[in-house]
């Protein structure tokens, strides 16, 4: 396959894509920084490899700000070469990392967070789901609220372990995926866990400070990504789902007194009912389903965007085909 995607693009097969396939494109990524372990912090993509992505971006593509994206999409404006950068979770990374890198070439993007693990500093749930069943060493693991025992002791259990824990994180109301978490946590002492955050600080996610350091950069656009991350799917409670869409953007508001007109779909699970809320709260509301194109006959409670994969060949070839 590596060779196939290689042939591909070495007869210019991007190229071609990109010319039959003219439309505006969202991408979207997590964090950007050095990693300890790409199997750990899996949201988060190598420097070399991001810089390389950007240039090739600013080559062949017009990156623009996401304010300007909208007026575009209300206008129907849009020259169909468009690209916008945008980034969910709100790691510290995103300014670290993430900003001094598209400052260099003069690129704006935006950036999602979700408000309550920027107060607290808890890390994300499938960022704790990962480092204790793939970065801790551990033998065994408990998950008392859901009953729930695995073994660790070979790599096909750590997987299978990870992935069924990843599952109910996604698929579960806040309250139990809170509980979840907390239980994952406490299968090392509170000085492991110290050390596992630090080991694996690349998924950290920013404090207000640091968020209201981005949000002053040039190039910078602050949006919200619900306040606990939580995924807005049926199985959620309406009231919960309410507040989390509502009272993040509140809260963003009056942290950095500015207003927060964009809201991106944590894991891009949504309803018909969140996408009503979200309508009526936001400018723009963003999904991670990222195959469909973009127009202004879109809802544009969920504009679809395109998740960015690591591979370099693979990046070349999904964002040149999608979307159509």
């Amino acid at each position: 396959m590596k060779q196939i995607k290689r042939l591909f693009l070495i007869f210019r097969g991007d190229y071609i894509l990109r010319t039959y396939n003219r439309v505006p494109r969202i991408l979207f990524w997590h964090g950007v920084d050095k990693r300890i372990s790409p199997n750990v912090e899996t949201e988060i993509l190598d420097i070399g490899v991001f810089e390389k992505q950007i240039k090739y971006l600013k080559k062949n593509y017009e990156i623009i700000s996401i304010e300007n994206f909208e007026n575009r999409l209300r206008n129907n404006t849009f020259t169909n070469h468009e690209i916008v950068l945008t980034f969910d979770d709100g790691y510290a990374n995103n300014l670290y990392v993430v900003e001094p890198i598209l400052s260099k070439y003069n690129l704006p993007f935006t950036v999602f967070v979700s408000t309550e693990h920027i107060t607290t500093g808890h890390f994300f749930p499938t960022s704790v789901n990962r480092i204790i069943t793939k970065g801790a060493g551990l033998k065994k693991i408990k998950i008392p609220s859901q009953n729930l025992n695995f073994s660790l002791t070979n790599k096909n259990e750590i997987e299978k372990s990870n992935v069924k824990i990843s599952i109910l994180l996604k698929t579960l109301p806040v309250q139990q995926v809170e509980a979840i978490t907390n239980d994952l946590i406490r299968n090392v002492s509170n000085e492991q866990w110290l050390e596992l955050k630090d080991k694996y600080k690349s998924v950290r996610p920013m404090n207000w400070d640091e968020v209201i350091e981005l949000s002053k950069k040039e190039n910078v656009t602050i949006g919200s990504h619900c306040m606990s991350h939580i995924c807005c799917h049926e199985n959620q409670n309406p009231g919960e789902v309410k507040k989390q869409i509502t009272n993040s953007k509140i809260i963003i508001e009056n942290k950095l007194q500015a207003e927060c007109k964009y809201f991106a779909y944590p894991n891009g699970a949504y309803t018909n009912y969140s996408n009503k809320l979200v309508s009526k709260t936001y400018s723009l509301g963003f999904s991670a389903k990222g195959r469909d194109k973009i127009s202004n006959k879109n809802n544009f409670s969920i504009i679809p965007r395109i998740g960015v994969p690591s591979n370099l060949d693979t990046f070349k070839i999904i964002i040149n085909l999608y979307p159509k």
